[in-house]
């Protein structure tokens, strides 16, 4: 009687309204589970996940259903910062400012470096790349187009972040990477 009770009031009835509630569960059944189609009792209508994202046409009477993945993505814009060449103390200092400044004004840090020591950015919990350096590259395999390649990666830094500034620390970047990224930025996905 108390079950049936609550289940009622959250029907939005009342404990006298409890007769309806057990005229719905035969009587044979009482020991037995019974299986329910989830929402059963609800219109199509009020269904959950039957509602459409409805917008009013402005002048207009009649609704506008919106168009599927027209909402713009929401979250924190992606900042470029360039570490090129910085190692050490150095890098872990500019990685502790960069972020402190990047959480005051709702960005988000992207560092890029072509060192391999990546224990100062992980320990701020960083987002960061990692790219080559062409002169070096160059010294190692001579007889590749290792400039071609850095700017590719660049190219793919930009497509898949889509940074909407870019801070240099270090070594300044090449401006051809910059620009390499500023395309990448304006292809989709």
């Amino acid at each position: 009687m108390k079950l049936r009770g609550l289940v009622a009031r959250w029907k939005g009835g009342s404990e006298a309204a409890v007769a309806p509630v057990a005229a719905a569960v035969p009587a044979e059944s009482v020991g037995e589970a019974v299986a329910l189609q989830p929402h059963a009792d609800r219109p199509p209508s009020e269904k959950p996940g039957s509602e459409k994202p409805v917008a009013e046409k402005p002048g207009s009477d009649k609704p506008v259903a919106e168009k599927p993945g027209s909402e713009k993505l929401a979250g924190p814009q992606t900042v470029l910062v360039t570490v090129l060449g910085l190692e050490g103390q150095a890098l872990a200092e500019t990685v502790q400012t960069v972020m402190a400044e990047c959480r005051r004004t709702h960005t988000r840090p992207l560092f890029i470096t072509d060192g391999t020591n990546f224990a100062p950015l992980r320990a701020q919990r960083a987002l960061f790349e990692q790219v080559i350096d062409p002169d070096i590259c160059r010294h190692r395999r001579p007889g590749l187009d290792w400039r071609a390649y850095a700017l590719e990666q660049y190219r793919l830094i930009g497509r898949k972040w889509k940074p909407v500034t870019t801070i240099a620390f270090g070594r300044p970047a090449d401006p051809d990477a910059l620009a390499a990224v500023v395309a990448g930025r304006r292809e989709k996905l």
